[in-house]
């Protein structure tokens, strides 16, 4: 009787005590949950920071370890520097295609056609032509200026010394005298000769008298309408006298500034010169360079 009871006593007790399995599930589950519970626990401080931050609603950097400068260690590659700031665009070359598209054709403009050359016109004759066009063009001018405007002559005598000397080159103005303008007194003429020169050479000379004056000479002065003029433009004082006489009209009395060296109004059958015979006034020397300037 006592055996039996123990006997299921013990198969009691056998069946309360955990077998090695269970055992070591049992502390496997264990190990679980409190690896769970310490992922759970945190620290006071970080707790505190990670509610202060759930508070506020925002998240503080995570800081960043110090670089610290120095040397590369062998055989390690050194790393670049990262350029705190906006990333640098990278530079856009003028004509590059974007990826992924379609470069466009340039489209050809059109070519400025340039002025054909003379030979591309119809060659030596139109280069010709065009050298002619500016020679006669030129001509033109030239003879208009001459005829109507200015002329120049060379001084063929020594009679308007020390004013102008023979070989002397003169500018002469015509335009005026083609307008009807008339010579003042004292002024330097260019004429053409009276019947009695025989040569065609223009002959310059000062005007002394104008229509109506009455003109003498006299103890080497010059007289005009009673009056002496002065004059410092001779070369010496005329040494013969001339009778008075009276300046027809449209006609004027001539005398060179070499007094007693002169052909002129004092020495001449006929003493005046007509007005249609003046060709214009003396305004320039411009030869020799030494002597260039105005005439008076």
């Amino acid at each position: 009787m006592m055996t039996d009871e123990r006997n299921v006593f013990a198969g009691i007790f056998m069946e309360n005590q955990p077998s090695a399995v269970q055992e070591q599930k049992l502390s496997q589950t264990v190990a679980e949950a409190e690896a769970e519970a310490d992922k759970a626990v945190c620290i006071e401080p970080q707790c505190e920071e990670s509610m202060s931050e759930a508070a506020n609603g925002q998240e503080e950097p995570t800081p960043e370890e110090p670089t610290i400068e120095g040397p590369t260690p062998e055989g390690s590659t050194p790393e670049e520097p990262t350029i705190e700031g906006p990333a640098p665009e990278e530079p856009t070359i003028e004509g590059s295609t974007p990826e992924g598209s379609t470069p466009e054709e340039p489209t050809p403009e059109d070519p400025t056609p340039e002025d054909p050359t003379p030979t591309e016109r119809g060659g030596f004759m139109y280069l010709l032509r065009d050298i002619l066009s500016v020679v006669i063009s030129a001509i033109v001018i030239a003879v208009a200026l001459k005829a109507f405007v200015v002329d120049s002559r060379i001084v063929p005598t020594g009679s308007m010394i020390p004013t102008i000397h023979e070989g002397d080159r003169v500018i002469i103005l015509r335009l005026p005298h083609l307008f009807g303008k008339r010579p003042a007194r004292q002024d330097v003429v260019v004429f053409a000769p009276g019947e009695e020169f025989g040569n065609d050479d223009d002959l310059l000379k000062r005007v002394i008298g104008l229509p109506g004056d009455t003109v003498e000479i006299k103890s080497g002065l010059v007289y005009v309408n009673g009056e002496a003029l002065d004059e410092p433009y001779i070369n010496e004082p005329r040494r013969k006298d001339y009778d008075e006489v009276t300046v027809p009209e449209d006609c004027y009395f001539m005398l060179g500034d070499n007094r007693n060296h002169s052909r002129d109004s004092a020495m001449w059958l006929n003493p005046f010169v007509p007005f249609s015979d003046i060709k214009g006034k003396v305004i320039l020397r411009y030869w020799p360079i030494r002597d260039f300037g105005i005439v008076e």
